[in-house]
């Protein structure tokens, strides 16, 4: 009787330490699936490894670009530049449109998430914009000026036709202004006719 119980016992602390292994293993192989779609960013956050695949159903390309300007992941910061210029500055479509097809509140969001990437840049990778520089891409060093420019742009046109617009275009250049450190002595390289008013432009939120 007493070996009958003793190999229960036995058996039953068996079952316990097979099904403890079992359930540990489990928990490591979801932790380390997890693992591979997510790193830490500089403040010990986990963020998620975005790609332009990952665009999610019915999100607008401003949206996505919005994402990934708020991430502190590297990698994500890294090809989101990279991806951001081409969609600015040289048309590149993505998911079957570009740039210039956008609304212009939308082209708004996407600059801004442009010159949060670019600050990003500067912090993570100094020197990593001339290191892509190339004859044909030029513009990796410029982004900041070339971005500001074009806000200005949009901008303008938005305030010919649309008070309300307008009145939050400004607000938000105020903040991303002040945010970003963004001065003059990034701007004061730009060519072009429309330099005077851009400058005008920029000053006037001096007292904003």
């Amino acid at each position: 009787m007493k070996n009958i119980n003793l190999n229960s016992i036995i058996y039953l602390l068996i079952g316990l330490i097979i099904g403890t292994v079992v359930a540990f293993s489990i928990v490591l192989l979801i932790n380390n699936k997890n693992s591979n779609k997510m790193q830490s960013d500089d403040k010990g956050n986990n963020t998620v490894i975005i790609s332009e695949d990952e665009i999610k159903d019915g999100e607008e390309i401003d949206a996505y670009f919005e994402r990934l300007s708020t991430s502190n992941d590297q990698n994500v910061i890294k090809k989101g530049f990279v991806k951001i210029v081409d969609f600015l500055f040289y048309d590149q479509p993505i998911k079957g449109k570009t740039f210039s097809e956008l609304k212009d509140s939308a082209k708004l969001k996407i600059i801004k998430a442009a010159l949060y990437l670019d600050s990003k840049i500067d912090k993570y990778f100094p020197g990593y914009k001339e290191k892509i520089t190339t004859t044909t891409k030029n513009i990796y060093t410029k982004v900041k000026s070339k971005a500001v420019e074009l806000y200005y742009k949009v901008t303008t046109r938005i305030c010919s036709n649309n008070e309300k617009l307008c009145i939050s275009a400004r607000e938000n250049f105020q903040k991303i202004k002040s945010t970003l450190s963004i001065t003059w002595e990034y701007l004061k390289d730009l060519g072009g006719d429309g330099l005077d008013e851009l400058k005008k432009w920029y000053e006037s939120f001096r007292e904003a």
